[in-house]
């Protein structure tokens, strides 16, 4: 199965912290997804072990809080850029994000997603116990089981949306399409839960977050210059106020906007540190580096793998609930390694019947 890269701009070599940034992200996610079992419940799991772990529950919702909505801030932010630089069309830049977003959220689906859950018969939102083949394949390709790919299809609704508005908020007021995406936010979150196909219902704070990668990009030379003033100072308190917010339940929505905004700063900060202090340093790390130049690979086959690591881990081993939580990630990370390098091997057999780009770098 092939895996076309993410988009375009995401590779852009200009902003090496944006770069990190995602990577860091999609890092994290995979780490997210170790501790979720440990958790005190999510609508949105079903793999539990028998011991949880409050303070498990804590991480979870701080990573929760930074990790994706930091990841569509980014895309934000190379978006715009991208646009200013007025090298695409329209029709151009919509059929990269279908070739980009929807054909490897299709790809998975079909050769990996739904038979690896039901040859091991997992559970997963939208996708009972004992569900077929056939009844899999139903509730994927109408959107509603998606698992960890409802993040493909959230990020071409989001992306189209913006492709739309951004050139006229570029060329009229910036602070009305800050008032353009807090309305399509607030609109999306009070009406569109029943829109249910193609997790079309999860796009509410999506939304508002890429337009604030957009406001970042257009005055990045004026935010950068500020946040590295004190940078350690400030992090610091971007962590403190997430710690504090981030577990709080039953959030009201602008309450969760507003805590994962902080989540979306507080990464942003972190990565331009790094690119300032110790970027080459990580890069020399060779897991890191390889995590990087795959990391898209990486998001599409690291679930159900890391739900199968946990059934074996799960009961096998007494360990604390954290250390447990890092044996998953590294056995995770190992086994997803193994599948990225077979996908790529498979994709330059069959390369010449397969006439589309295969790399995956951000």
């Amino acid at each position: 199965m092939s895996s076309p890269t993410m988009p375009d701009e995401a590779r852009t070599p200009c902003f090496p912290h944006i770069t990190l940034q995602k990577t860091l992200c999609l890092l994290g996610v995979l780490f997210l997804h170790a501790t979720l079992p440990f958790t005190e419940g999510s609508p949105f799991w079903q793999f539990y072990a028998d011991e949880r772990s409050v303070a498990a529950t804590a991480l979870a919702s701080f990573l929760g809080a930074v990790l994706i909505p930091s990841f569509i801030f980014a895309s934000g932010f190379l978006l715009a850029h991208a646009l200013e630089q007025r090298q695409r069309t329209f029709s151009e830049r919509l059929a990269s994000r279908v070739r980009r977003l929807l054909r490897p959220w299709l790809l998975t689906v079909l050769f990996w997603l739904v038979p690896l859950y039901t040859l091991f018969d997992l559970p997963s939102f939208n996708r009972p116990l004992h569900a077929t083949l056939l009844e899999g394949y139903s509730a994927a390709l109408r959107g509603l089981f998606a698992d960890h790919l409802w993040f493909l299809l959230v990020l071409f609704w989001v992306t189209l949306f913006w492709l739309l508005l951004l050139p006229l908020v570029r060329r009229t007021n910036q602070f009305v399409g800050f008032v353009v995406a807090v309305a399509a936010a607030a609109l999306a979150q009070g009406f569109g839960g029943g829109l249910t196909w193609f997790c079309f219902w999860e796009i509410s704070a999506p939304l508002f977050f890429f337009y604030l990668g957009c406001l970042a990009y257009w005055h990045r030379e004026r935010i950068d210059s500020l946040l590295m003033r004190f940078p350690l100072l400030l992090l610091f308190g971007l962590a403190a106020a997430l710690v504090v917010l981030s577990p709080l339940p039953s959030a009201p929505f602008a309450v969760t906007c507003l805590v994962s905004s902080v989540g979306c700063a507080f990464s942003y900060l972190l990565s331009l540190m790094l690119v300032h202090k110790g970027y080459q340093s990580l890069r020399a790390f060779v897991p890191y580096r390889y995590f990087e130049e795959h990391s898209f690979r990486f998001y599409l086959f690291h679930m159900p793998t890391g739900l199968l690591v946990f059934r074996i881990v799960n009961g096998a081993v007494e360990l604390p609930v954290f250390l447990q939580i890092v044996v998953i990630f590294v056995l995770c990370f190992a086994a997803t390694s193994v599948i990225v390098i077979v996908n790529r091997r498979l994709e330059e057999m069959f390369r010449a019947w397969l006439p589309i780009k295969t790399t995956c770098n951000l």
